[in-house]
């Protein structure tokens, strides 16, 4: 069942980096979304940090690279959809990237569009210590689990692979499904 809210959909979370990719800004809605996905953390605490230190996976740091690149040096805005799931949530949300010439900084500006209830699904919460030396790769932008050659729905995923029922799950590393490089190359190269 997709529900929106419209109070929320219209909050963005905003955050913005110099031009050595320090997080400089990052505003009150931001530090909210931070605080309900499990990562409480204050302005003082996360202004000062690099950006490419919470972005997971090397081919998800090099697209962000790219954008970020092309907006300050080209001065082009990038636009485009991704998940940002929670354990008891699904999440579409829409990220624009721009370079602000006032400030000469880069900044990211998100947005819920739509919000999913589920069950909960421990595999992704960042909360649950008790992880295996087995590592899946899950898609940066939609939440598809690479298993057996193919991305599969998470949901699906987590059924097939029986993770509702184990204690000690797999750790999580980051890469990028077919479907979703294809589109973020269209966004790159637009």
């Amino acid at each position: 069942m997709v529900t929106l809210n419209h109070q929320q959909n219209a909050t963005e979370f905003v955050h913005s980096i110099d031009d050595t990719g320090s997080i400089c800004y990052v505003n009150d809605a931001w530090l909210n979304f931070a605080t309900e996905n499990g990562w409480p953390i204050s302005a003082d605490e996360i202004i000062g940090s690099q950006l490419v230190s919470s972005i997971m996976g090397p081919e998800t740091r090099h697209i962000y690279d790219l954008l970020i690149n092309r907006a300050r040096e080209e001065g082009l805005q990038a636009q485009f959809k991704y998940h940002c799931d929670s354990p008891d949530r699904r999440r579409l949300m829409e990220m624009r990237i721009f370079h602000d010439q006032v400030s000469d900084q880069v900044e990211f500006r998100s947005r819920i569009i739509s919000t999913e209830k589920r069950k909960p699904i421990v595999l992704i919460d960042s909360l649950y210590e008790n992880r295996s030396d087995t590592i899946l790769k899950m898609c940066s932008w939609c939440k598809a689990i690479w298993y057996e050659h193919n991305w599969v729905e998470l949901e699906r995923a987590v059924q097939q692979l029986g993770f509702m029922t184990e204690q000690e799950l797999p750790q999580i590393s980051h890469g990028i499904c077919s479907q979703c490089s294809k589109q973020m190359t269209k966004v790159i190269d637009n």
